[in-house]
């Protein structure tokens, strides 16, 4: 499906995987520039999972920066794990973020945005601000809705049910 080249290998593609329901498939992962300063999302899409078309080079309405690093006030994020499902041909894909700021609450973010023309762009619906943790979201259909569990602490996983893919997980 997808070959990093050297350029590109030092960032982790983190797939994931989505059933429409036309019953084609679409697959996703992170897709860094060549400088490996910014990271968008390419899409490819199969109906019978063995020819695969790829649908978008860039998915994200904008890329992220990937291209700081650590530290109080710092811009930017590392990529982490992916998440898509489709309801009535809404695709939600989630994403989990480490922010760079180390000064925030929290740096584990979770990231959100939607389709509605099959995977082909996503629009940004919120990141997390830092004032709680999202870490290790992941993304489920649960009574024909989105929900999202998430660790908030060591010792606390928390569900949200967003009453439609716009919800941001924070205000849910």
């Amino acid at each position: 499906l997808y070959t990093q080249s050297s350029s590109t290998a030092s960032l982790d593609l983190y797939g994931a995987i989505c059933e429409l329901e036309d019953n084609s498939i679409i697959v996703s992962h992170w897709l860094p520039n060549t400088a490996g300063t910014k990271a968008q999302i390419q899409t490819w899409r199969s109906t019978d999972g063995t020819t695969w078309t790829k649908i978008s080079s860039q998915a994200l309405d904008n890329a992220l920066d990937i291209g700081s690093t650590f530290g109080a006030g710092n811009s930017g994020y590392e990529v982490q794990k992916t998440r898509m499902r489709s309801i009535d041909g809404q695709i939600l894909l989630i994403a989990h973020l480490l922010g760079h700021n180390t000064s925030l609450s929290s740096t584990d973010l979770v990231g959100q945005w939607v389709s509605v023309d099959g995977g082909t762009s996503f629009q940004l619906v919120e990141i997390s601000d830092g004032t709680s943790a999202f870490s290790q979201p992941e993304l489920l259909i649960v009574g024909g809705k989105f929900a999202i569990v998430y660790h908030e602490s060591v010792d606390t996983t928390k569900m949200v049910f967003l009453p439609n893919p716009y919800t941001g997980v924070k205000t849910a």
